[in-house]
C-alpha cells in the first residue's frame, strides 16, 4: 500500500477471496508439485480507493506449504 501512497491514492479497503482446488499441468510444473494429488489455495486480491479497484492479483500458493492467518479489528 505504500506505492500508492506514494503517489498519491489512499487505499481504504481491500478484499481478499481464499479457495482451494486442484493444480493444474502448468501449476504442478511451476511450483514444482507432486504430478497427482496436489492441492493450491488460491488469493484473489482487491485494493480499493473510493469505492474504485485500483489494484488486483491473483495469488497462488502450494496448498501444502502455507498457513494462512488473518486478524481484523473490530470496531
Amino acid at each position: 500500500m505504500a506505492q500508492f501512497d506514494a503517489i498519491g491514492v489512499r487505499i481504504d479497503e481491500f478484499a481478499e477471496r481464499v479457495t482451494a482446488r486442484a493444480a493444474d499441468t502448468h501449476e504442478i510444473e511451476r511450483l514444482a508439485l507432486p504430478s497427482r494429488g496436489s492441492y493450491v489455495l488460491v488469493v484473489e486480491r482487491t485494493y480499493y480507493a473510493a469505492g474504485r479497484p485500483v489494484e488486483t492479483a491473483d495469488i497462488v500458493f502450494p496448498g501444502d506449504r502455507y498457513e494462512l492467518l488473518y486478524r481484523v479489528p473490530v470496531e
